[in-house]
């Protein structure tokens, strides 16, 4: 049976699970993370497409060509459901997202990143970006490479937003039709140190009520 030291408990107890909750389950800013939303797969998308829903593709100086390859498995296996996207189609291109983050607080950035198993190249070369700061990154296809097998790499890095508007995108540096393919993309604020602090407080009341409660209960029944 509950009493009110029970109750009181068992407040504390899903209070602290809430902000375990709410610190470990950062919302992903970003719309559509993993290309699994769109129209078109296994196609290149021109300048200025917005078939992949939420993202926008672009190519080298605006040329009309197309410039972003929207991939199914049928082409090769996504790192993160049954999609991603090839930073080039014909030619170079890339992808952006537009989104607004609070400036001066602290946002993780990450995603997985391979390259198009079709292509020869050893080095793949591209830019991943928000306003706030700008990566150079290259991926080197390792050995056993392949469609079904595309060894992807996880990109992780975590900044202070210098801007309320900003931009996240990927840009191929491979002139010509092969380059990276992109997965699984992910932009959370990071959990403020108070929210961290009430946390470990609130197991730490936990934790002493309910070694209160055992010796209560210990000597009743001595």
């Amino acid at each position: 049976m509950f009493n009110k030291f029970t109750l009181a408990v068992a407040t504390i107890g899903f209070a602290a699970i809430g902000f375990a909750t709410s610190a470990s389950a950062a919302v992903n800013i970003v719309v559509n993370p993993s290309f699994e939303m769109g129209s078109g797969v296994d196609t290149a998308k021109g300048n200025l497409d917005t078939s992949i829903t939420g993202w926008t593709t672009y190519t080298r100086l605006g040329l009309p060509s197309t410039g972003a390859y929207y991939a199914s498995t049928a082409s090769w296996d996504a790192s993160d459901g049954q999609r991603s996207v090839e930073l080039n189609g014909a030619m170079q291109g890339g992808i952006y997202q537009d989104v607004i983050l609070q400036v001066g607080k602290q946002y993780k950035f990450s995603f997985d990143y391979s390259v198009d198993p079709s292509g020869s190249r050893l080095n793949n070369p591209f830019t991943a970006s928000v306003r706030s700061f700008s990566n150079g990154i290259s991926y080197v296809r390792p050995v056993g490479h392949s469609a079904t097998n595309m060894l992807y790499n996880t990109f992780e890095i975590v900044f202070t937003a210098t801007n309320a508007a900003n931009r996240v995108s990927f840009n191929s540096g491979n002139a010509g039709q092969f380059g990276v393919v992109i997965d699984a993309v992910n932009l959370a604020l990071v959990p403020e140190p108070a929210t961290w602090a009430m946390l470990i407080a609130g197991f730490g009341m936990v934790g002493f009520s309910m070694r209160r409660r055992r010796t209560a209960l210990d000597s009743v029944s001595n």
